[in-house]
C-alpha cells in the first residue's frame, strides 16, 4: 500500500493516475496557450541551389544535384534551382532562403564578379553558404572574364577560412577526418595539385584534410558558423570513371547538418507512420496482356492475379493501360476481378502509355522498350492533358465497384510530365506518382541512387517511388528475371544504421510472364508481411509526400514547435536521442516511438503543437502501429484511437503501469493487464478499426 498519494509517490500506478487527474490543469495552465493568436512565422526551409545546368530544372538520373537534394530532403528542406546561366540570382529568391549551396563547376554568368560580391553579401549565420565546387569554378569562365584573387579571398573570409599560400601535389597524400566517420567509402583523393584552405577561426571546423607524409594537413571540407567549403566536389562524392556511379566519402547528412544549423529542429518524415516503417506495393499497366511464358500459357495480369494478389494481404496500387483495354471485354473483365480484390487500390497508367511526355513519343502497345528504342523508333505526336489524364481516369472508373474510385496517376515511359499533365491530375483530384528510379547497385552499394522525394515541375510537384521497378534490376527485362530480390538488400540498406527511405515494391504486369520474376516477387511480399511495417497505398504515400512539401513549423521556445499544415505527412522525426515528448503539454501528438539516433513522433492532426523535454512525464500513448492513424483522445480515464488499415491491424500502446489492469472496447472486448514494461498489444483485420482503453 502506498504511504503517499502526492507526485512523489513511489508507486508507478498510483504516480500516472496522478498525473493524468492533474493533465486538464496543466493544460488550462499552459503557457503555451497564450501563443495560440501569435502571428505564425515559420522557420525557413527553402535552399538556393546555384547550377551552371542550361536550365533550372535537373537532369533526370544520378547527378550530383539530384543527389544533393536527396539529402536536403532527408534534413528537412527543399530545393530552389537557379542556372548563373540566368545571371545573379534575384535578391527575393535569395531572401527566401534558408542556405544557399552552389554546385557551379565553372561560372557561365554574364558577370562572375557581381556573383561573388553577392555571395558575400548573402552569407551569414542565417543563410549559410556551401561551396560544394570549391573557389576556382568562381574565379572566371572560357570566355576569359576573371575574378581578382582579392575579390575571391574576400568571399572565402566572409565564409571564415584563409587559402593555404602553396598547392600539394604527392602521390603519398592521405585523408585526415577530425572525429567524422567514413561512411561509404575510404579512398585516396587524386593525384594531383590540391590547394586548401584553413580556418581563420577556433569555430571552424575541418572535415576532412590531405597531407603529404611528414607535412602538416591542409584542409579541404571545412563547416564554418557561415557555412562550409570544400575544395572540390569530388571531396564529398566520388564518381567512378567507368560506370559513372557516384559514392559518399564521408557522412553528407551530418555535413549539410551541421553546415546549415538544422540538427535541432523537427523534421516531416514519409518513411514513417506511427513509428514503422512505410511499406507500399504498386503496379505499372504494362504487359497486362503479354502471353506468359510460364507458368503455364495465360495472360501476365491473369498470372499475377491467381498467384500472388488473391492470396497476399499486402495492400496494392493496381493501375491499367487504357488503349490496351479498350474493346476487349475479356480483358476489362479480369481488370474487374483484380480491381474487386479489397486490399487493390486503382490507378490509372494513362491513356496511350507516352513514352516522353514533354516530346510526345509513345511506346507501342505491349512492349517493353528500351528508352534508346523508343526514342529512335517512336514517332512523335500531340500528346492531349484531357486524353492521357481526364480520359484515362474514367476509363478505370468503368472498371470499378461503386464504392472505389481511381486514387493515383502513374506516370510513364520517361515519368517527365510537363506542367500541364501534373495540372489535370490536381483538377481531376488524384495524387500523381512515378520517377526516381533509386536503385541501389549491390556491387556498388551507395545511398547516393536514392532520389529525391519528388521534383518541382512550374507550380506543381511530381512525387517519385521510393524505389525502382524490376526492370531496372533485370537489365531492361533481359536477365536475370528475379534481379528484383536486390531489393531487399536495398531495402536494408536503407534501414540501417539509418532509416533513409519507405520500402516501395514497384513492378509491372509483365514481370509474372516469368517464373523468375513472379518467384521475386513472392519473396518479397513475403518479406513485407512478415516484417513489422506500415501498410500504405501509393496514394496515401504521395500524399505523405505533399505534406512533407507544405509543412512548416515554429520555434516557440526551447524544443517548444508549432506545427502547421501537414497534411498527410502525420511523423516528425528528431535527430539525436537526448529527448522525450512532454505529452501532459503537447496538443495534436498520439505518442513516439524512439530509434536508433532519433525519435519519431506521431501527430493526430496536421496542425499540432510539439514540446520535447529531457524527462517528460510518463503518460499512456501510441507508439507504433502498422496503419495511419484516423482519430485520437485522450484523457485521464482513458485514450481511443481510430485506425483505417489497409492490411492486418497491430497496434502497440506503452506508457501504461507495469501490469497494469485495463480494460479494451472494440475487436475483442475484454479486460487485460499491460505487460511488465507497461505495453499493450492490439489486432484486427483491414478496415476502419476503432479502439477504446481505459482503466
Amino acid at each position: 500500500m502506498c504511504s503517499s498519494v502526492n507526485l512523489c509517490c513511489r508507486c508507478p500506478v498510483i504516480r500516472q493516475t496522478l498525473l493524468l487527474a492533474v493533465l486538464g490543469s496543466l493544460n488550462a495552465g499552459n503557457p503555451l496557450s497564450g501563443d495560440a493568436a501569435a502571428p505564425f512565422v515559420p522557420v525557413v526551409r527553402e535552399i538556393v541551389l546555384l547550377t551552371d545546368e542550361a536550365t533550372q530544372t535537373p537532369e533526370r538520373g544520378e547527378t550530383s544535384t539530384r543527389i544533393i537534394e536527396a539529402c536536403l530532403h532527408r534534413l528537412g528542406f527543399l530545393a530552389r534551382h537557379w542556372s548563373v546561366r540566368e545571371g545573379v540570382p534575384p535578391d527575393a529568391l535569395i531572401d527566401n532562403s534558408a542556405g544557399i549551396v552552389s554546385l557551379i563547376q565553372q561560372n557561365v554568368t554574364p558577370d562572375p564578379s557581381a556573383l561573388i560580391e553577392a555571395l558575400k553579401q548573402w552569407c551569414g549565420p542565417a543563410r549559410p553558404l556551401i561551396l560544394l565546387g570549391g573557389l576556382d569554378p568562381l574565379l572566371g569562365d572560357p570566355t576569359g572574364r576573371t575574378v581578382s584573387d582579392a575579390d575571391a579571398n574576400r568571399l572565402l573570409t566572409t565564409l571564415g577560412l584563409e587559402r593555404e599560400p602553396v598547392t600539394t601535389r604527392s602521390p603519398q597524400i592521405s585523408w585526415h577526418h577530425a572525429h567524422w566517420p567514413w561512411f561509404e567509402i575510404e579512398q585516396a583523393p587524386p593525384d594531383r595539385n590540391w590547394r586548401g584552405v584553413h580556418p581563420i577561426q577556433p569555430t571552424g571546423e575541418i572535415v576532412a584534410a590531405i597531407a603529404e607524409t611528414g607535412q602538416a594537413p591542409s584542409a579541404v571540407a571545412v563547416v564554418t558558423p557561415n557555412g562550409a567549403y570544400l575544395s572540390e566536389l569530388g571531396v564529398l562524392l566520388k564518381q567512378n570513371p567507368v560506370s559513372f556511379r557516384y559514392r559518399w566519402r564521408f557522412d553528407p547528412y551530418l555535413f549539410f547538418s551541421k553546415a546549415l544549423h538544422c540538427a535541432d529542429q523537427p523534421i516531416p518524415d514519409v518513411s514513417t507512420v506511427n513509428g514503422r516503417r512505410v511499406f507500399f506495393a504498386h503496379v505499372d499497366g504494362d504487359g497486362f496482356a503479354n502471353v506468359a511464358i510460364e507458368p503455364r500459357r495465360r495472360v501476365a495480369a491473369q498470372v499475377l492475379h491467381e498467384e500472388l494478389l488473391m492470396h497476399t494481404t499486402v495492400p496494392t496500387t493496381v493501375s491499367v493501360i487504357a488503349r490496351d483495354l479498350v474493346d476487349k471485354p475479356v480483358l476489362q473483365t479480369l481488370a474487374r476481378r483484380i480491381f474487386a480484390l479489397p486490399h487493390i487500390e486503382a490507378a490509372s497508367h494513362s491513356f496511350t502509355h507516352p513514352h516522353d511526355w514533354q516530346r510526345g513519343i509513345g511506346t507501342p502497345s505491349g512492349a517493353v522498350a528500351d528508352w534508346q528504342d523508343a526514342l529512335l523508333n517512336g514517332r512523335s505526336t500531340t500528346l492531349l492533358p484531357t486524353r492521357e489524364v481526364d480520359q484515362s481516369l474514367a476509363f478505370v472508373q468503368g472498371l470499378l465497384p461503386a464504392s472505389k474510385r481511381p486514387a493515383i496517376f502513374l506516370w510513364s515511359g520517361m515519368t517527365n510530365p510537363s506542367e500541364a499533365f501534373l495540372a489535370r491530375t490536381v483538377d481531376c483530384g488524384v495524387a500523381n506518382m512515378n520517377g526516381g528510379d533509386a536503385v541501389i547497385d549491390p556491387d556498388a552499394p551507395s545511398v547516393t541512387c536514392l532520389a529525391p522525394l519528388a521534383e518541382r515541375v512550374g507550380q506543381h510537384w511530381q512525387v517519385f517511388t521510393a524505389a525502382g521497378n524490376e526492370n531496372l534490376f533485370t537489365n531492361q527485362w533481359s536477365g536475370p528475371y528475379d534481379g528484383q530480390l536486390a531489393l531487399l538488400e536495398q531495402f536494408r540498406l536503407t534501414e540501417s544504421p539509418r532509416r533513409l527511405s519507405a520500402a516501395n515494391l514497384y513492378y509491372h504486369f509483365y514481370a509474372a510472364e516469368r517464373a523468375a520474376g513472379l518467384r521475386a516477387l513472392k519473396v518479397i511480399d513475403t518479406w513485407a508481411r512478415q516484417t513489422p511495417l506500415a501498410y500504405l497505398s501509393a496514394s496515401d504515400y504521395a500524399r505523405s509526400v505533399m505534406g512533407f512539401i507544405s509543412a512548416r513549423w515554429q520555434r516557440l521556445d526551447a524544443g517548444v514547435w508549432r506545427l502547421r499544415g501537414w497534411g498527410d505527412c502525420r511523423t516528425v522525426r528528431v535527430d539525436g536521442a537526448h529527448s522525450g515528448v512532454d505529452l501532459s503539454r503537447s496538443e495534436g501528438v498520439a505518442g513516439y516511438r524512439r530509434a536508433p539516433g532519433c525519435l519519431y513522433v506521431h501527430l493526430s492532426k496536421p496542425d499540432a503543437t510539439l514540446v520535447l523535454a529531457s524527462e517528460p512525464p510518463r503518460l499512456p500513448h501510441l507508439e507504433q502501429a502498422s496503419a495511419p492513424l484516423s482519430d485520437w483522445g485522450f484523457s485521464n480515464t482513458r485514450v481511443r484511437g481510430v485506425w483505417q488499415a489497409r492490411g492486418p491491424l497491430e497496434v502497440v500502446l506503452a506508457g501504461f503501469g507495469k501490469n497494469q489492469e485495463l480494460t479494451v472496447t472494440g475487436p475483442g472486448n475484454r479486460r487485460v493487464r499491460a505487460d511488465s514494461e507497461g505495453r499493450l498489444t492490439l489486432k484486427a483485420g483491414p478496415g476502419r478499426v476503432s479502439w477504446e482503453v481505459t482503466w
